[in-house]
């Protein structure tokens, strides 16, 4: 709040996109999803506003959360895609390693699964070149999802572990929790068999 008052007050353009792009990821894991969202919608105001293309793309990131939290796919969709064209374009690598994954989830989320592979493959590869563990486990994610609905639970039990193993050694505990989920899937499929 306090930094955000100077750069209002100074009309610290990029400052009050970056703040407003930190409160609406502070937002997001406390369910605050509407909140998230105008914050997001502010810093990308802000980016463009600035002229700084590589905040307007970290806000289409954060726009593309908010509205995957809100059910939203189409919209995340749509933001994540706009925030990967862009870092792409303009060579911020880690911005699109960090939302290419969400380009799968949603892809796979409106039933586009040949398109999710695609996106998911380049994901993971993009990912483990430029070190970036929090996206690999994203895109394991995605991995266990499409595999699981395609029942192929060998590949996808493989795609669990691996995220797991991703989130306990960031201490992530949310993603932890969703591979943990991932695993009592598996079991609960084990034993229908």
């Amino acid at each position: 709040d306090r930094a955000m008052a100077i750069a209002e007050e100074d009309r610290l353009l990029r400052e009050l996109s970056r703040a407003h792009h930190l409160r609406g990821n502070l937002l997001f894991p406390q369910g605050r999803l509407a909140e998230c969202l105008a914050s997001h919608q502010k810093a990308l105001d802000f980016a463009r506003e600035a002229g700084s293309i590589e905040a307007e793309a970290r806000a289409f990131g954060g726009l593309g959360d908010g509205y995957y939290a809100n059910g939203r796919m189409l919209s995340a969709y749509d933001a994540f895609t706009r925030c990967v064209k862009l870092a792409r374009k303009e060579g911020f690598g880690r911005i699109e390693a960090a939302n290419l994954p969400m380009c799968a989830i949603t892809a796979l989320s409106k039933g586009e699964w040949r398109e999710a592979n695609d996106y998911n493959r380049e994901a993971l590869a993009l990912a483990e070149r430029a070190g970036a563990r929090r996206a690999a486990m994203i895109a394991h994610h995605c991995s266990y999802f499409a595999l699981f609905e395609a029942d192929e639970l060998d590949a996808a039990r493989v795609h669990a572990a691996k995220a797991d193993e991703i989130a306990i050694a960031l201490g992530a505990k949310r993603f932890e929790a969703e591979s943990k989920m991932f695993f009592a899937e598996l079991a609960m499929v084990d034993g229908y068999k």
